[in-house]
């Protein structure tokens, strides 16, 4: 019997088509792997980031205890405060440290000269500063720990800006007012005041903890 013919036209599409199948499972299972590949590199990725966002809350959780059990107030202070001070480039211990001069963390304090909250600000200066910010203003907001922390910290922001980031300026002229401020100088020849000084001390106390 006459064996086939590898030129039949018939029997070469046969090899063919053979050969193109081979070669498409072929292509199919390095695609295959190669997808496999890049879905547990993608994993592998999101594991990392997710194991860094861990970290960073667990980072922040930490900070957020330690002002609480230091100063004594509560977390939702604390944590308005870290935020605050993250957002305006404050010193966190000197806020926090504020915040005790002027009210000793009581949110619904008011003083016989009208300032109000934990950060103690005048309606009238808050109006200006909620306008800055472009936020709400009234003056029962000022009782909200968010909100005067915000405004707060956004003022002593500005005034830092205005005086060159002398802290001591800053915190005077957060304390007696701009024009309290150049009085104080020209009076004492200097912008360290007992209530600059006293945020400061304490500061460093802190820090040193």
């Amino acid at each position: 019997m006459k064996a086939l013919s590898i030129r039949n036209p018939i029997i070469l599409f046969a090899y063919t088509a053979i050969v193109l199948a081979a070669l498409l499972c072929i292509c199919t299972l390095y695609m295959e792997n190669d997808m496999l590949y890049m879905k547990n590199e993608t994993m592998e990725q999101d594991i990392i980031e997710w194991q860094r966002k861990t970290q960073e809350l667990n980072n922040e959780l930490e900070k957020i205890n330690r002002f609480t059990q230091n100063y004594g107030t509560s977390p939702e202070v604390a944590a308005a405060v870290l935020r605050e001070s993250e957002l305006f480039d404050i010193e966190p211990a000197i806020m926090f440290e504020l915040i005790k001069l002027e009210s000793d963390f009581d949110a619904n304090a008011v003083s016989s000269h009208g300032a109000i909250g934990l950060c103690q600000l005048r309606p009238l200066t808050a109006r200006e500063l909620s306008k800055d910010l472009g936020v709400t203003y009234s003056d029962d907001m000022l009782y909200d720990i968010d909100y005067n922390i915000m405004l707060a910290a956004y003022y002593l922001s500005t005034l830092l800006e205005t005086h060159n980031n002398d802290y001591h300026k800053a915190l005077t002229a957060y304390n007696r007012g701009p024009t309290g401020l150049q009085n104080y100088i020209a009076r004492t020849g200097s912008a360290i005041s007992s209530y600059s000084s006293r945020i400061f001390k304490e500061n460093l106390a802190f820090v040193a903890q």
